[in-house]
């Protein structure tokens, strides 16, 4: 292993950001001027007709013409045969009766003429070489949108029509046997949810602790959330060592979230959940795009473009390019970050059975005056602390750079027999380096003095390699029709964690004079740690369909998992083999067209990064978890909603020291046995009438080990997430407000003190978030975002560290946009 060739590369940090974003800009630029197509497009002929607003989703198409010819008020002629089976492009925006139309049936090659107040549609079979049917309507060029029932971009929606991250069978969201929620991309727009981070804040039963400049740690059902799968591709996560929870979202297309066990598909059941991020596609045959500038407190500076555009005259290739670039300040002091985003993939239709795609992704995070965890919680007299909000310990001198590149590939082929076969393969490579200042102690209250310092000079790289085979599809037993899902998933990851001795550590000031001239001390040997995890997998899955109501899924997973770790300063190596089997059960009920009930079974058993004092690997998680409850859909599945009860039983739950492992950055974790969740939860997503989106979901949980004692007390046992938004109707159709609420119950942490234990207490409390939008026409459009309305102060307890960590003031955006 070439430690110095890694240790070169990452000390290019300082290079510019801004040339590799802004050379990535100009590339894409370049490649859509050389696009052969771009020349045979021509511009589109002007409707005469007046614009109005339209507001219709995507469904049927028979349902969406009806929709239709009500808001435009014509009369629309056709066969209901031709359009039987086919779905309509969604319309959201200001056009004329002939624009609105021709969008509503791309995809479908359904052929329009108009004649003063009526429409007649045709059969595509009937037209002629020249474009036209014999009765001389027009024939629309054919927009392919693949996988339009599942994908969110465009349709307006709050909601998907199916996801497979719970059991890899292509479900809907009340057919799947376990609490999942989906952030669509009309959501991620509306609420500006730019990270990871962001995301997870606002989805239904997650809570994040935000640690520092970039460590946040997400949990579900008062487990840490550390399984992330991307287009079902599952990935290790380091801890959020890599700035994963911090990254982009602008090249999703949507992000599904399980709820509970999740190793069928993944292979790391964590009795948490699973976060599956979908990628956008190059769906569109014509060019396409979107470009935007955002501007929000602290200097946030945020420019984003999205080109799609055909590679060939049929538009059977495609291409996608997506660059974003975010410059800004933040409310705590002296502290800057520059990140950029360039994500590229290519669509290929080899037949109409048969695609490719490939793409790459490459993020980058610079921060300086990083900040490493957080702010004392006590002073040395038992009283808490009283800083403001803004407080940072970080020194001038530090930095906490990440950078992430990702390739990936997939092939997907539907046989004859309507069985589909799909390849996929995944390499990625994580580098890292920083130089930080943890602060920790319990100062005087008068003098501020009394804390200790640990200073850190580090740079990790990793990569990982995921290949997968899935095949998938339906059969006959006993006179019905049942499904069944395969496949064989391999994973090597490597990472190599460097960091060096430190001397003349000079002593800490006064916290309440930090102004970032803490001198750095004189960096010494290199200490290096090489890690290796290899897995491999096998599952298989079934849905019986008993009767016309009643499903039964059944399934189990082999995983087969090899980990070795080498201190190369010492010499010493450790290794681990471990071999498991887990089942999986579930059963769906249909009580009525819109209502099923739902029970569903998992073992747990999930390798853990996470590393115990002596830098050893913890024990793998073992358990159980059990959930039922009752799903409804309505509208055709413009709305979903759900209520569960569940319960998890875990062994080896991994629960932070407080401590470091001696000389590096890597939290300290032990074991926790016997640890057992259980709880209520329900949400409600999607559309109540047209133009109306909410989400709204609670949950109550409580979580004890085996004695009876609570376990991550800092993370609250109530929550609840509101948000909605209501395009208005009549004259102010263009206006289109919202507003959301996150609330979350007490959190609590017992810290130890020289005159007794001290209860940090977080009382319950609410954060209100608004936003409004203007559509101007159907491309340009402005959109202003304020978060915590009313400026609530307030802290997160960070338990390891027995440290808080200050919320975000009141904050606003202004994003213009406009689309091609």
């Amino acid at each position: 292993m070439d430690v110095q060739r890694h240790r070169a590369e990452t000390d290019t940090r300082r290079t510019g950001l801004g040339s590799t974003v802004s050379g990535l800009a100009l590339a894409i630029g370049l490649t859509l001027t050389a696009s052969p197509v771009l020349a045979q497009q021509g511009a589109s002929t002007a409707a005469t007709q007046a614009e109005i607003a339209f507001n219709i989703p995507a469904q049927s198409l028979n349902r969406a013409i009806l929709a239709y010819a009500d808001r435009a008020g014509v009369q629309v002629f056709y066969d209901v045969d031709i359009v039987s089976g086919l779905r309509s492009t969604p319309i959201q925006g200001r056009f004329s009766p002939e624009q609105a139309l021709a969008r509503m049936l791309a995809g479908t090659g359904i052929g329009y003429r108009f004649s003063g107040n009526t429409v007649s549609l045709s059969n595509p079979a009937r037209a002629d070489a020249s474009g036209t049917t014999a009765d001389g309507s027009l024939m629309l060029d054919t927009i392919t949108v693949q996988g339009q029932g599942a994908t969110t971009e465009g349709s307006g929606s709050y909601t998907t029509s199916e996801m497979a991250t719970a059991t890899g069978l292509p479900l809907s969201i009340r057919e799947t046997p376990q609490s999942v929620s989906v952030v669509t991309r009309q959501r991620m727009n509306d609420q500006i949810l730019n990270s990871t981070a962001d995301i997870l804040k606002t989805t239904t039963g997650i809570q994040v602790q935000e640690w520092d400049s970039q460590r946040t740690e997400p949990f579900s059902r008062g487990f840490y959330l550390d399984s992330f799968q991307y287009d079902g591709v599952a990935l290790n996560n380091l801890n959020a060592m890599y700035g994963e929870h911090r990254s982009d979202t602008l090249q999703y297309d949507r992000v599904e979230v399980l709820r509970g066990a999740n190793g069928l598909v993944s292979g790391s059941g964590n009795p948490s959940g699973a976060v599956n991020f979908v990628r956008k596609h190059a769906d569109s045959k014509v060019l396409t795009g979107e470009v935007s500038a955002t501007i929000g407190s602290w200097n946030d500076f945020r420019e984003t473009a999205d080109v799609t555009t055909p590679l060939t005259a049929d538009g059977s290739v495609r291409a996608r390019m997506i660059v974003s670039r975010n410059d800004k300040d933040s409310f705590v002091e002296r502290q800057s970050t520059e990140s950029g985003l360039f994500y590229g993939i290519v669509d290929a239709d080899l037949g109409p059975d048969t695609k490719l795609s490939f793409g790459a992704e490459y993020q980058r995070r610079d921060i300086d005056s990083a900040i490493w965890s957080g702010l004392p919680a006590l002073f040395s007299d038992g009283t808490l602390t009283h800083f403001r909000r803004g407080l940072n310990t970080a020194p001038d001198w530090a930095y906490w750079d990440t950078e992430n590149t990702n390739f990936f590939g997939s092939f997907e082929h539907r046989f004859a027999n309507d069985w589909t076969l799909a390849l996929d393969a995944v390499h990625v490579r994580k580098k890292g380096q920083a130089k930080l200042l943890y602060t920790w102690g319990q100062p005087d209250p008068v003098t501020g003095l009394g804390l200790d310092a640990w200073p850190s000079n580090y740079w990790h790289d990793a990569t990982q390699t995921v290949v997968s085979a899935k095949l998938n599809g339906s059969y006959e037993l006993f006179g019905r029709q049942h499904e069944f899902f395969s496949g064989v998933t391999s994973d090597w990851m490597d990472e190599d964690y460097a960091y060096y001795l430190s001397s003349n550590v000079a002593p800490v000031g006064s916290i309440f004079q930090s102004d970032g001239s803490y001198p750095e001390p004189t960096w010494g040997a290199e200490r290096l740690r090489v890690s290796k995890i290899d897995q491999f997998g096998a599952y298989a899955a079934t849905r019986l369909n008993l009767t016309d109501g009643l499903k039964l899924i059944g399934g189990a997973r082999f995983t087969h998992i090899e980990t070795e770790t080498l201190r190369e300063w010492t010499g010493d190596r450790t290794s681990r083999t471990e071999d498991e089997i887990t089942p999986y059960a579930g059963v769906t009920y249909d009580v009525s067209p819109n209502l099923t009930l739902y029970a569903s079974y998992a073992d747990v058993f999930r390798v853990q990064t996470e590393r115990d004092i002596n830098d050893k690997y913890l024990d793998p998680v073992t358990g159980s978890n059990i959930e039922a409850g009752l799903k409804g859909s309505w509208f055709g599945d413009r709305l979903n909603g759900s209520i569960a009860v569940f319960r998890a039983l875990e062994d080896n739950v991994a629960v932070a020291t407080g401590d470091y492992i001696p000389g590096t950055t890597t939290p300290a974790y032990r074991a926790a046995q016997g640890v057992e969740t259980r709880g209520i939860e329900g949400e409600l997503s999607g559309e109540l009438t047209p133009g109306w989106n909410l989400t709204v979901g609670a949950t109550v949980l409580e979580s004890k080990d085996r004695d009876g004692n609570d376990v991550n007390t800092t993370i609250p046992r109530e929550m609840v997430r509101l948000f909605t938004t209501y395009t208005l109707p009549g004259e102010w159709n263009r206006l289109t407000i919202g507003g959301g609420v996150n609330w979350q119950g007490e959190t609590y942490l017992p810290i130890s003190t020289s005159t007794g234990t001290v209860r940090y207490t977080q009382s319950p409390y609410a954060t209100v978030g608004l936003m409004a939008r203007y559509d101007f026409n159907a491309t340009v459009s402005a959109q202003l975002n304020v978060e915590n309305l009313f400026d609530k102060r307030y802290v997160q307890i960070l338990e390891g560290d027995e440290q808080i960590s200050f919320g975000a003031p009141r904050r606003a955006f202004l994003r213009l946009s406009s689309k091609f």
